[in-house]
């Protein structure tokens, strides 16, 4: 637990030197989660308003713009298109999930400011979320926001400024967390599940068990011979036949860590990501000999 503790010094010294910005320790899954957010700002009267395809977006937009910008989350379905108005700021990923709102912008006129993730390092397929596990995409989306966000407001460029390095360090205790897996556990062999938890094996530099992409005959045998110390699969897409494989794990004293693609309400991202890299460094510890 030693990372942990060292974790937990690094943002409580960084905070310090950044007492006025940084106010929140919140503790969370087992071995806990810290973030650096910034200060609450009083509401302004004419926010800029934003349209996001997740609760991702949005709170990144909400951290970057305080209460000088209004998102709403715009889910795709039946009629949305109207509730994206000519020149608004849209904030995307670059998924096929999103395409349609991304058509939908470039196709105004005006056309929306489309501010997008960049796809991930780490990702194979165009459907995984794998932007988010990548703290290096979604720094470069702060970044754009933030200078979006200037151009319609300069007025409160000095907030928006404020912000966006109070956010930025909040992703290097992340960062830091994720080195600190890769380094304790490096040359791991993890039993995969699903193209996400592949894509995250990838970036901690681990392997992925099965070596191809999986079919669950393979992640099936992968598991009765125990040829990775732990099962990753995401838990916002599991179905069925991977919740049995989950349960074959467990009975088989595997540990398993269910990786999350949706934001959990109360949590902001930086959270959030903690979660995600805090649970994978707990399994793999409960799996050292």
């Amino acid at each position: 637990m030693k990372s942990d503790i060292r974790l937990e010094q690094y943002i409580l010294s960084f905070g310090a030197s950044l007492l006025r910005r940084f106010f929140t320790m919140v503790a969370g899954a087992c071995l806990g989660t810290a973030a650096c957010l910034p200060m609450p700002e009083a509401a302004s009267a004419n926010p800029v308003k934003l349209i996001a395809s997740n609760g991702m977006y949005a709170d990144l937009a909400a951290q970057i713009g305080g209460p000088n910008v209004s998102a709403i989350v715009l889910e795709h379905g039946p009629n949305r298109e109207p509730l994206i108005q000519p020149g608004s700021i849209v904030l995307c990923g670059s998924t096929r999930a999103d395409a349609w709102l991304r058509d939908t912008a470039q196709h105004m006129s005006p056309p929306a400011i489309i501010v997008q993730v960049p796809r991930g390092r780490f990702e194979e397929s165009e459907n995984v979320q794998v932007p988010w596990f990548d703290v290096t995409a979604i720094s470069t989306f702060t970044r754009a926001l933030a200078h979006e966000l200037t151009q319609r407001a300069p007025s409160v460029a000095p907030s928006f400024a404020g912000n966006l390095a109070n956010t930025e360090a909040g992703f290097l205790a992340v960062s830091q967390r994720i080195a600190e897996v890769a380094k304790d556990y490096a040359g791991s062999d993890v039993i995969v599940a699903d193209d996400l938890s592949r894509a995250v094996t990838r970036q901690l530099g681990f392997k992925g068990v099965p070596l191809s992409r999986s079919a669950r005959t393979a992640i099936a045998e992968a598991i009765e011979r125990r040829e990775g110390s732990i099962f990753l699969y995401n838990r916002d897409a599991a179905d069925p036949k991977i919740k049995e494989l989950v349960n074959s794990a467990t009975e088989r004293g595997i540990p398993v860590v269910a990786l999350q693609e949706k934001l959990p309400r109360g949590l902001h991202y930086q959270q959030w990501a903690l979660r995600q890299w805090n649970a994978i460094h707990g399994a793999l510890n409960e799996a050292s000999p």
